[in-house]
C-alpha cells in the first residue's frame, strides 16, 4: 500500500525536478545524433600498425564523396532541365494564346477595320522596303569605291557596277 509523502519529500522532489533541465550540458542541441550513432567526425589519427585499414577508410570516404558529388550534379542538371523545359513550354503557350486572340480579332473585325489593318501593313512594308533599298544602295556604292581603288574599274569581283536596281522598271 502506498503511503502519502511528507512535506519535505515533496519539496525535495520538486527541487530535483527544477534542477533537472539545468543538469544537461549547454552544448546539447535537439535533433543531433546521439553518441552511439555514427557521426561525420573524422576518424582519429591512425597509428602505423593500422595503415591498411586507414587507406581502406580513406578510399571509402573518397568513393562516398564522389557519389555525393555525382548525385549533386545530376540533381542540378535535372532541375535546370525542368526549368528550361517549363520556360519553353510556357512561352509556346503564351504565343499560341496571342495567335488565337489575334485571329479572333481579325475574324470579328468589320470590313473598314480590315481595310485599315491592311493599309497599316502596307505602310510598314513600304517603310521596310525603303530602308532595305537605302542599305543596298550604300553597299553598292562601297563596292564601286573598292573597285575604283583597286584600279579595276571593270571585271571581276562585284559585278562591275552594272547592277540593275530592282523595282524601278515594273511599277
Amino acid at each position: 500500500m502506498l503511503q502519502p509523502l511528507s512535506k519535505t519529500a515533496v519539496a525535495t522532489t520538486r527541487a530535483a525536478a527544477r534542477r533537472a533541465p539545468t543538469a544537461k550540458p549547454a552544448t546539447s542541441r535537439p535533433f543531433t545524433s546521439s553518441p552511439s550513432s555514427p557521426s561525420r567526425r573524422p576518424p582519429p589519427p591512425a597509428s602505423s600498425s593500422t595503415s591498411s585499414s586507414s587507406s581502406t577508410t580513406t578510399a571509402a570516404k573518397t568513393k562516398d564523396e564522389a557519389t555525393q558529388k555525382t548525385r549533386r550534379i545530376i540533381l542540378t542538371l535535372a532541375f535546370a532541365a525542368v526549368t528550361f523545359t517549363g520556360t519553353i513550354y510556357g512561352a509556346g503557350l503564351k504565343t499560341q494564346q496571342e495567335w488565337k486572340a489575334e485571329k479572333k480579332k481579325v475574324q470579328e473585325a468589320t470590313v473598314d477595320d480590315k481595310v485599315a489593318m491592311l493599309e497599316r501593313q502596307k505602310l510598314d512594308m513600304l517603310r521596310q522596303k525603303t530602308e532595305i533599298e537605302g542599305k543596298l544602295a550604300e553597299i553598292r556604292a562601297r563596292m564601286r569605291e573598292r573597285d575604283v581603288e583597286a584600279g579595276g574599274g571593270g571585271g571581276g569581283g562585284g559585278g562591275g557596277g552594272q547592277v540593275a536596281s530592282p523595282g524601278k522598271g515594273g511599277q
